[in-house]
């Protein structure tokens, strides 16, 4: 039970968040927009696809930054999967990986994916959109794309990183008696980008 005071400290606290929240959005709607190029990436049918094309005669496109098969940011495609169909509904939706075309088939089987998906295999794609720090340290997250004509913009992006609201499952297991306890997905406790965002030591 909860005395009337903590809940008014909790309603405080929420608007709080609520507010600072939309100042995030505020500031990361300030890295756009830019006009981008018309990349070709490799489809799942193994031909090239261009950026524009997977508008798929819409003017909108969600594209996630993918670290590639079996890596940290699964949690969040897992996650975005579930909600896909009302992602779509609103936007074109498309995962970019730097893996080969069967490599990404085969995982999205794997864990039941949904998602289309592209290969952004050699091309500079990651590094042109700021995600890729370095060789093959690809940064995941997510592109907001809009188009008119033949003019694409990035009206803006945002990284994955735990507790971001991209992925509730963290805010699940803040409620819980021990919080996250040191959680990680497989593979990300001893990945660069734990080390590089400071989530491990």
């Amino acid at each position: 039970m909860t005395d009337d005071t903590l809940e008014a400290r909790i309603a405080k606290a929420d608007a709080a968040l609520a507010k600072a929240r939309q100042n995030l959005l505020d500031l990361i709607r300030k890295r756009g927009p830019e006009e981008v190029t018309d990349v070709a990436f490799t489809g799942g049918d193994g031909k090239p696809v261009r950026l524009s094309q997977l508008f798929g005669g819409r003017k909108d496109l969600i594209l996630i930054h993918s670290m590639g098969v079996r890596c940290p940011d699964v949690l969040w495609l897992d996650e975005l999967n579930g909600a896909r169909v009302s992602l779509e509904d609103r936007a074109s939706l498309v995962v970019a990986g730097p893996d080969g075309v069967a490599e990404q088939k085969a995982y999205a089987k794997e864990r039941g994916w949904g998602f289309r998906m592209v290969s952004a295999a050699g091309t500079t794609f990651f590094r042109d959109m700021e995600f890729e720090e370095a060789p093959g340290k690809i940064m995941p997250g997510i592109s907001a794309f809009s188009k008119s004509g033949a003019q694409i913009v990035r009206q803006t992006y945002a990284y994955f990183a735990p507790g971001d609201m991209f992925c509730g499952l963290w805010n699940c297991f803040d409620l819980l008696k021990d919080g996250s306890a040191g959680w990680f997905p497989k593979g990300m406790a001893d990945s660069w980008l734990a080390r590089r965002l400071g989530w491990v030591e």
